[in-house]
């Protein structure tokens, strides 16, 4: 959502520069929820103009590029597809199911929290019995169970 409200803008836009600077800049855009954005147009991350000029860098001696694009049959693809974007997009190069980020960072507000380890609610529950008697609770949009996402 982009702010109509000038002061408000400058000084996110000051906070910006100066928190970018501490390593801070991620703990700014959760305080400000100013990620729900990726909820509706994940980020996809572009790398260099690899398809423009630069792509006559790639070419061997005898005219033939070595760049290979995502999805050329029977290859081992080393850059993504020229169709989508002029720009080199890493995480768009190998397009298996393994590839969690092929289709961009997105967001959930399960991510504004962070888990809390399910060693916790062991320590906490009544030995041998179900996590959910633990003294503590979980963070909103968070399971109870090792080495598992956001919920939404």
């Amino acid at each position: 959502m982009l702010l109509s409200d000038k002061t408000l803008y400058n000084i996110r836009r000051e906070r910006r520069v100066e928190l970018m600077e501490e390593g801070m800049r991620y703990d700014d855009l959760k305080r400000w929820r100013a990620l729900d954005q990726l909820k509706t147009a994940p980020q996809i991350i572009e790398g260099f103009k690899v398809w423009g000029p630069m792509q006559n860098w790639y070419k061997k001696t005898d005219g033939t590029s070595i760049l290979i694009e995502a999805g050329t049959p029977g290859k081992t693809a080393n850059v993504s597809k020229k169709s989508e974007s002029l720009y080199l997009r890493p995480y768009r190069i190998n397009l298996t199911s393994s590839n969690f980020v092929k289709d961009g960072y997105s967001w959930a507000n399960a991510h504004y929290l962070e888990p809390i380890a399910v060693e916790h609610f062991i320590i906490t529950a009544a030995p041998g019995a179900d996590l959910n008697t633990s003294v503590i609770y979980q963070n909103p949009g968070w399971p109870i169970e090792a080495n598992k996402g956001a919920l939404n």
